[in-house]
């Protein structure tokens, strides 16, 4: 999918289907590519897209990271904010099981726990 655009006048993109659209003053020709599917019209993947500003020293570990590993830096900071995610469960979980081990607590079998 994609939408020409004209470029008339200064800095001024008009939409090719426009009627009674005066040649004469157009300088330039723009075409604008989506990518449209069930989902989305406007973005090219169906990830989520976040912006978050990071610190020099991070940006040089996450560069030296991704060419180590042969990836983009974008899929080696996903990869690395999920190891965070699992380790922040972790700890949830770990408190949650700390919780409950007492002295009093009752133990299940295997067979009941999952039935």
């Amino acid at each position: 999918m994609y939408d020409v655009y004209l470029l008339c006048g200064k800095l001024n993109l008009v939409k090719f289907s426009t009627p009674n659209l005066s040649l004469d003053t157009c300088t330039g020709l723009v075409i604008h590519y989506r990518y449209t599917n069930k989902y989305s019209s406007f973005m090219a993947t169906t990830k989520k897209r976040i912006v978050i500003s990071i610190p020099t020293y991070v940006e040089h570990a996450l560069e030296f990271l991704a060419k180590r590993d042969q990836v983009p830096q974008a899929t080696k900071a996903a990869h690395l904010l999920e190891i965070a995610l699992e380790i922040e469960e972790d700890r949830i979980w770990d408190a949650t099981a700390k919780e409950r081990d007492t002295k009093n607590a009752r133990f299940l079998s295997h067979k009941k726990a999952w039935a």
